[in-house]
């Protein structure tokens, strides 16, 4: 019988940590206050500049995010069992990638809107894909499986997690955020 109760003692606690329960899997800003999703943002068109070096800038609503943190910014990642009706905005938070599948990129402000760019053309040499910035500095801590802790800290700007797998950089939408 008491190696019964402690075979149960022990599962319990291990199921309930094993898995991600399917409405956490994403990208949620950790801040004093707790912990707030971050929802995906997709870009309102695609502006083209240039003649001989041809520039396509994703352009998204806002000069600025509503997740704004001071120094360093704190993500939380969780991965796992995406939800069907979150497949579209969440795929990339499945259990086959990881923070290694993503990047940090930086947006330029021009007016009431924030640009990435996207691709990058000329006559001999293309690049698809916004890069990622080199203004910031990311660390990634594994919590457990599926759960990562991510800080980011550099200069102030507006920065994004973006979605790098299969060259999607940007595309796909973003994950934005402010550091001031």
């Amino acid at each position: 019988m008491k190696r019964i109760f402690l075979f149960l003692l022990l599962l319990i606690p291990t199921l309930l940590f094993a898995q991600v329960p399917s409405d956490s899997v994403g990208v949620w800003a950790v801040s004093d206050n707790g912990m707030t999703r971050i929802k995906r943002i997709t870009p309102r068109r695609i502006k083209s500049t240039g003649f001989v070096k041809v520039k396509a800038k994703l352009e998204f609503d806002g000069a600025t995010s509503g997740h704004i943190f001071n120094g360093c910014a704190k993500f939380r990642m969780y991965f796992g069992k995406v939800r069907s009706t979150e497949i579209q905005n969440l795929y990339m938070f499945s259990s086959n990638y990881s923070p290694k599948d993503f990047e940090i990129g930086e947006f330029q402000v021009k007016k009431d809107s924030r640009l990435l760019t996207g691709v990058t053309a000329q006559p001999f040499s293309s690049q698809v894909g916004a890069s990622e910035s080199k203004k910031v500095a990311a660390t990634v801590t594994k919590l457990r499986n599926g759960v990562y802790d991510i800080s980011v800290s550099g200069k102030a700007g507006e920065y994004c997690i973006m979605f790098a797998g299969a060259g999607a950089s940007g595309f796909g939408g973003v994950f934005d955020f402010t550091l001031k």
